[in-house]
């Protein structure tokens, strides 16, 4: 129906189909909630694509929007239902991943790194090498919103500045 067709709009990204970020704020703010009441620890992580600029500046936008898409369906594809992920704005994309440990996550994101830099996405014949770098946080206990969001920024700010095409974890 109409109103179905408009609430998955309000939730998801037009593009990739990956919730947008209005969905990922409400949901994060659920998982600090549950996190709270039941004492079990989360990540939050964000990702970035590795020189998109020069993706689309190479390939063109359609491209772009194409390598997008191929990377959501990686992302999706290699977490649990009940982690979540997202467009979080541009070329990065929001983690959270539920009931973990840090070293859990930290195996998951790595492993998707791995996959992202495994793939050949091709458009037009043309094969787009892809790597993402990811920064992550993990709340062990009370964690306010914008603190957990800032330190996995500052993570993802300094693997992508020390090599790129890595997973590192801002330490508390």
């Amino acid at each position: 129906t109409a109103i179905e067709k408009l609430s998955r709009l309000a939730r998801r990204d037009e593009l990739t189909g990956l919730y947008n970020r209005r969905e990922l704020e409400e949901r994060l703010a659920n998982e600090l909630q549950r996190s709270q009441r039941s004492k079990r620890g989360f990540a939050v992580a964000i990702a970035d694509l590795d020189d998109f600029k020069k993706v689309n500046d190479t390939y063109g936008h359609d491209a772009g929007d194409e390598v997008l898409k191929g990377l959501a369906k990686v992302l999706i594809g290699g977490i649990r239902g009940t982690d979540i992920v997202g467009r979080w704005g541009g070329e990065e994309f929001l983690f959270v991943l539920p009931e973990t440990s840090q070293e859990g996550a930290r195996v998951v994101l790595d492993r998707i790194r791995k996959r992202v830099s495994e793939i050949n996405l091709s458009y037009r014949d043309m094969v787009i090498p892809l790597t993402i770098s990811i920064g992550m946080s993990y709340c062990e206990s009370k964690c306010e919103r914008d603190s957990i969001l800032k330190e996995a920024d500052l993570a993802l700010y300094e693997a992508k500045h020390t090599g790129k095409n890595r997973v590192l974890c801002h330490v508390r």
